[in-house]
């Protein structure tokens, strides 16, 4: 019985229902629930209240069984990252990955693999195979998607959020029609050959599946929020000649300490986060994919900065409205406002999106900086490319 009242705790606090731990822990007491258990809600309580110290010393009063070692290491190096215990906080990450990486279901075996499939996409990727598309101009019944893509923890999930103040944008978030599509078509290889009819086709099953978990109107704008579109642009552009992809850009090292922090669900593409190396070859693999599409098919992009994001965010979101043709609100962004009205937020960022903007995110891979130094040199490339080299935050276009 403990067990599930430590499930349901760990739930509540996932789905941002914070104020349901109190009452939660007061009926998990009345029914005699074992001290240790009751420490654990503790720290989730502690936790939300920003007394770490507090919830630092309850976790270790729940003592081993409680949650998974996972859980508890996650947990306490989450409390020692914002106590500023930087180095304690990396070995307990670094403890809760390689608990992970053991699972039976080989997460790292799983990783390689993705990648090697992002890269056998990008080498069919050329200026010929593009050639060889046949024109097609759909048919418009109603709103192109727009496409919001850019590496895991990159801030899409707060952009998508300030996105929706504009009444007719519809949020799909991370969902996999467009990989279920491409899949069905036969892969990139098999663009080329599709004829205007299974064009048409493709589109339409898209928006039927898209108003399975949307809310659409015959004026709705669907943003198409996933990470890893990185590395579906061809069939986007294949299906949808006319979207718009927005590209969230933040310094490589800040995304890739945050990949490896964050406690994922260990699909194939997020098992490669176990391991900071094999985190480093994803970002490789999904950016040269990605750029090598801009180029070959001249991508119709508009860039959102993190960094800059989080310094100003009319700023930085003004020209993206003007440029997507939505309506900047009258009453200005209050993401918190949208987050509370969009329900239960399933990404990883589920606790974020309900705060006050903060900067405490931007520069922080520089807290581990003595960790994160071979990442950095392997970086390097991309670190320059997008304008961050020496510090610098790229400057507004």
């Amino acid at each position: 019985m403990a067990q599930a009242w430590v499930g349901l705790a760990s739930r509540l606090e996932r789905l941002n229902r914070e104020d349901e731990l109190d009452p939660l822990r007061e009926e998990a007491a009345s029914h005699g629930i074992d001290a240790a258990s009751l420490s654990f809600i503790d720290a989730l309580i502690f936790k939300r209240a920003h007394a770490y110290d507090d919830a630092l010393a309850a976790l270790a009063a729940a003592g081993e069984d409680v949650v998974t070692p996972a859980q508890r290491h996650h947990l306490a190096g989450v409390l020692l990252d914002r106590l500023g215990r930087h180095d304690e906080a990396f070995a307990r990450f670094a403890a809760r990955t390689a608990d992970c990486a053991a699972d039976a279901s080989q997460p790292r075996q799983r990783g390689a693999l993705y990648r090697e499939g992002i890269r056998a996409g990008t080498a069919q990727i050329t200026p010929e195979a593009f050639a060889a598309w046949a024109d097609y101009r759909p048919e418009q019944t109603r709103p192109a998607p727009i496409f919001l893509l850019g590496f895991p923890r990159s801030g899409t999930t707060l952009l998508d959020t300030m996105l929706m103040a504009e009444p007719r944008v519809k949020v799909l978030e991370e969902e996999g029609i467009i990989d279920r599509l491409e899949a069905d078509l036969g892969g990139v290889a098999a663009l080329a050959a599709l004829a205007p009819a299974q064009i048409a086709a493709a589109r339409a099953r898209y928006f039927e599946e898209a108003g399975k978990v949307a809310d659409l109107a015959p004026d709705s704008i669907i943003l198409d929020k996933h990470p890893m579109h990185l590395r579906h642009a061809p069939i986007i552009r294949r299906l949808f000649p006319e979207s718009r992809f927005i590209l969230a850009l933040r310094h490589p090292c800040d995304v890739l300490l945050s990949c490896w922090l964050t406690n994922f669900r260990l699909n194939n593409a997020m098992a490669s986060f176990l391991d900071l190396d094999d985190a480093t070859d994803l970002y490789d693999a999904a950016f040269a994919q990605w750029s090598r599409a801009r180029a070959v098919m001249g991508l119709d992009v508009g860039t959102v900065v993190y960094e800059r994001l989080v310094e100003g965010a009319e700023a930085e979101l003004r020209p993206l409205f003007d440029w997507l043709g939505l309506d900047w609100p009258d009453q200005g962004l209050d993401h918190r406002e949208a987050a509370r009205a969009r329900g239960v937020v399933t990404t990883a960022s589920y606790a974020q999106v309900t705060e006050p903007v903060y900067k405490r995110a931007a520069g922080r891979w520089r807290k581990y900086a003595a960790h994160l130094a071979g990442v950095e040199a392997q970086l390097a490339p991309w670190i320059a490319r997008f304008g961050y080299a020496d510090g610098a935050v790229p400057p507004r276009p």
